[in-house]
């Protein structure tokens, strides 16, 4: 999954809508969209891909 991709960061929604959106993956940009009520805290693209299971 293009998710996986992504190196360590600390992610908001609008840093990932953003790098999303210049990748153009739609898959990804809905996973983002899912964690909008988020608050920002470190986190891995795996475990954002485990949490919508």
């Amino acid at each position: 999954m293009a998710c996986q991709d992504f190196p360590f960061a600390t992610y908001n929604t609008f840093r990932c809508l953003s790098m999303l959106y210049r990748r153009m993956d739609k898959s990804m940009i809905i996973i983002c969209e899912m964690i909008l009520p988020w608050e920002p805290r470190e986190v891995t693209p795996l475990e954002i891909v485990q949490d919508l299971h």
